[in-house]
């Protein structure tokens, strides 16, 4: 029976060739390398970077020559599945370690196990690395140079070449450790170059991938260009500017002035895209800053200047009837100043100051200030906003008009808006009986309409308004509407009164006295002057029903009339018969030759006469537009009645419809 040595001797010449992987290694072995705790083997590297290939020497047995067989345990964990041997006999064994994980570093206990097996075998602890491409800034120099700064932290030694090829390094440099270690080197000329740099960690393989980047030399050093500086809250600035590539900008800052200068920090970027820059924990909304930034040779360490800019400290008044804006900054570069109102340009100036009194009052405003340099840079403040306010009282309302109802319930107001003061809203206040005013409502127009209004009760109006400054203005007048009261007197005439309208600042030029009839058309317009009674006689025999109303007429042609309550009167029909009359022929007198009616407003009427016993002896009637019924003193058969005392009935109806009857005594007369 073979013995455990002899078993995996046999399992491990049966394994494949172990695959390796090509990959820059180098470590510094002295001697034999790094030999085991027992002198069983030695390896040639005992730490690098992952990928770590390690070359296994079986060391012979002291006195012997050659090597005893033996097989590998890479990992120590006696799993026959990961054992290597010695396949070629050349007392060598090849083994490739690879982090499980790349990104964390891990430690391979090696063991070489010798023929016999047992507690005959030896072991050696090898450390793996995450392979980790160094950082570093390339700044470009003035005569073609380059100074190389690594700001990788990983390793104990840097090696720099400065033409590398892709493959192989042609102009190396090793750069110790230190705090950002760096390095010069000067070109035969200018041209586009590849820099690369890898790393080493002590007693570990120089296995280690190089990071590698462009790189082109220039004769003379570029500066940067700057396009921009704005405020971008009370304690940061921003800015915006093009850099040249690979060139440290040295960005230094004055307080208040154009100097004098100290260093803020150093500006390096590896393209020429447009960057910007944060200046924080300042208090630009107190004082202004200048920036100013200096092209930096680290070759040398000499520097130029290349431009400078300023904040702008911009404040905001807000004051009756102008806003005024004041800003402070240096004139270094004599800017022009674009004073930015609402994110449009209102103006331009070389001052430092402007009043900007083309505003409306109580309206947000936002203003900034836009600094621009000969070279057409810009500086730009932090925008303010605030909303504009005035002095200036609105003038009070004077015209008023109103329509009352036909019946005398509610009433529509209006009334004319001062034309250099714009209203928000109007408030309509009105009293009862000569009392308090109390508001009544509000409007945002100027017309209002009352529907609790009624001519049975003294009522009153005045109205005030908030203009678009909300500013109040004072009181209005106070006026009634127009109140119309009529009656029919005694004598038939009409009595009209009203009260004097007092809603025209420059008062009334006259009355208009408007006649209807029943149908609404007009009977009669009368101008009056400035009166408020009138006595009404003027009738004709059908228009019964009579509607009137008052409209007062104001001096000033560009208001509205006001109109009152209508007020119908409807007249009473009158019919009238003499007492005696001449029957007809007999007398040339001028006297009644026939027996009728004479009245007003009778539509149709029906007049019939009897003698003392009852005897019908006239019958007549006519209709709507006939001449009326008349009796000319002959009986029925068209004889001539005897003289003496008739009765007579008459029928009748007014342009109202309504039905009337009367009766009386006649006495026929002959005369010869």
């Amino acid at each position: 029976m073979n013995s455990l040595g002899d078993y995996l001797l046999m399992f491990i010449k049966r394994a494949n060739s172990l695959t390796t992987y090509l990959l820059l290694i180098s470590i510094t072995t002295v001697g034999q390398g790094y030999v085991s705790n027992k002198g069983y083997f030695s390896i040639n590297e005992k730490s690098g970077c992952n990928p770590l290939k390690i070359e296994v020497t079986i060391l012979p047995v002291p006195g012997e020559s050659g090597c005893l067989e033996a097989i590998l345990d890479p990992f120590g964990l006696g799993n026959s599945a990961d054992f290597k041997s010695d396949v070629d006999g050349d007392c060598k064994i090849l083994f490739t370690y690879n982090l499980k994980d790349p990104t964390k570093p891990e430690k391979f206990k090696i063991k070489v196990i010798r023929q016999g097996g047992g507690n005959n075998f030896d072991t050696l602890t090898v450390r793996i690395f995450p392979n980790l491409k160094p950082e570093f800034n390339l700044s470009t120099c003035n005569g073609s140079s380059v100074e190389v700064k690594v700001t990788d932290v990983t390793y104990d030694e840097y090696f720099v070449d400065f033409d590398f090829n892709g493959s192989t390094f042609n102009a190396m440099r090793s750069i110790p450790a230190s705090s950002n270690p760096s390095t010069i080197f000067n070109y035969s000329g200018p041209g586009n170059r590849q820099i690369a740099v890898r790393g080493k960690k002590n007693n570990a393989a120089n296995n280690c991938d190089a990071r590698q980047k462009a790189f082109t030399a220039v004769p003379v050093l570029s500066n940067a260009s700057i396009i921009d500086l704005k405020v971008r809250d009370a304690s940061t600035l921003q800015l915006t500017y093009d850099p040249a590539v690979n060139t440290q900008h040295k960005l230094d800052i004055a307080i208040g002035n154009d100097g004098p200068y100290g260093q803020l920090r150093t500006l390096l970027s590896p393209s020429s895209a447009t960057t910007a820059e944060f200046i924080s924990e300042i208090t630009p909304e107190e004082k202004y800053y200048c920036l100013q930034l200096r092209t930096y040779d680290p070759c040398t360490n000499t520097s130029v200047p290349t431009g400078k800019i300023c904040s702008l400290d911009f404040d905001l008044s807000i004051k009756d009837d102008v806003n005024q804006l004041k800003w402070n900054t240096s004139g270094v570069g004599s800017p022009t100043f674009n004073i930015i109102r609402n994110d449009a340009n209102l103006t331009s100036t070389n001052q430092k100051a402007y009043d900007d009194s083309a505003i409306i009052c109580n309206t947000d405003y936002k203003y900034s200030i836009e600094a621009v340099y000969p070279d057409g840079s810009k500086s730009f403040s932090l925008p303010k906003t605030g909303k504009s306010q005035t002095a200036a009282i609105p003038d009070a309302l004077k015209n008023f008009s109103s329509v009352t109802g036909s019946d005398g319930k509610g009433v529509s107001l209006t009334w004319l808006q001062p034309t250099n003061f714009t209203a928000l809203s109007y408030y309509v206040s009105r009293s009862l009986n000569n009392g308090p005013l109390n508001l009544l409502g509000e409007s945002p127009t100027t017309d209002f309409t009352d529907s609790d209004y009624s001519t049975e009760f003294n009522l009153a109006y005045r109205i005030n308004y908030v203009d678009a400054c909300i500013k109040t203005s004072p009181p209005g007048r106070t006026f009634s509407p127009l109140v119309l009261t009529a009656k029919a007197l005694s004598d038939s005439t009409i009595a009209l009164q009203w009260n004097r309208y007092q809603g025209y600042e420059n008062g009334i030029a006259s009355y208009t006295i408007e006649k209807t009839n029943a149908t609404g058309g007009t009977i009669d317009a009368i101008t009056i002057p400035n009166d408020s009674t009138y006595i009404d006689s003027d009738f004709d025999q059908i228009n019964q029903k009579i509607t009137y109303r008052i409209v007062a007429n104001p001096v000033s042609s560009t208001l509205s009339d006001s109109f009152s309550n209508e007020v119908t009167i409807t007249l009473k029909p009158l019919l009238i018969f003499p007492t005696a009359f001449v029957a007809k022929g007999t007398t040339k007198l001028p006297i009644n030759k026939t027996f009728r009616g004479f009245g007003r407003f009778i539509r149709t009427q029906k007049l019939q006469v009897f003698d003392r016993w009852g005897t019908l002896q006239y019958s007549g009637e006519n209709k709507e537009g006939e001449a009326p019924p008349e009796w000319d003193g002959l009986n029925t058969q068209g004889i001539a009645a005897d003289q003496g005392v008739y009765v007579w009935k008459a029928v009748y109806t007014d342009y109202l419809g309504k039905r009337y009857e009367k009766s009386g005594s006649v006495n026929l007369i002959h005369k010869k």
